[in-house]
This record gives structure tokens, sequence and C-alpha cells, in this order.
């Protein structure tokens, strides 16, 4: 009895089918690492503005005075029941992102 075995019927996977599962896995490790490493940018960039933000917050917060005028200081019109009133020379508190400001009547 003879036995042919054609290549047919032969079970198994490839080289190349075996390269390119090797080779899919690679990519998606890769864009895993990527999508990892921006999101972990992306939140030490936003703590450091929320510091920021909070430190400046803080610090218009605990202001108890004022003293000089220039720079830190802003004309605000306020409107109330068809009035309008306008003050100068307010008191600015606080950094560029986050500011406080008292009127005194």
């Amino acid at each position: 009895m003879r036995v042919i075995h054609p290549i047919s019927e032969k079970t198994g996977e490839t080289l190349v089918e075996t390269l390119a599962a090797i080779l899919m896995c690679t990519l998606a490790v890769l864009m895993l690492t990527t999508a990892v490493l921006t999101a972990s940018r992306l939140n030490r960039a936003a703590s450091e503005r929320d510091a920021n933000i909070l430190t400046q917050r803080e610090a218009a917060e605990q202001f108890s005075g004022f003293s000089g005028t220039g720079s830190n200081t802003i004309t605000i019109t306020v409107s109330s029941n068809g009035t309008e009133n306008t003050y100068s020379n307010i008191p600015v508190y606080g950094g560029s992102d986050v500011m406080s400001y008292e009127v005194s009547e």
C-alpha cells in the first residue's frame, strides 16, 4: 500500500503568516507605548498648570492690602439696574491666569 501525502493536506502556519502576526503584535505594542507616553506627558503638563493656577489663586485670596499704583491697577465699569458705575485704579492681585480685585465704595 502506497501512501501519498500531498502538500495541500499539510496543516500549520506558513512563515509568511507567522511574520505577519509578529509584525502586527509589534505595531500594537508600539502604538500602546506611544499612547501611554503621550498621556503621561499631557498629565504632567496639566498638573503643572493646575499647580500654577492654585498658587496664583491662593496668593490672590491671602492678599490683605494694597500699596502702590501702576501696573497692578485696572479700571472696571459695572452696569446694574440701568446705572453705570466706573471704578478707576482698582488694585489687582494674583497672576496672569487668575486675578482678583476689590472695589470699596
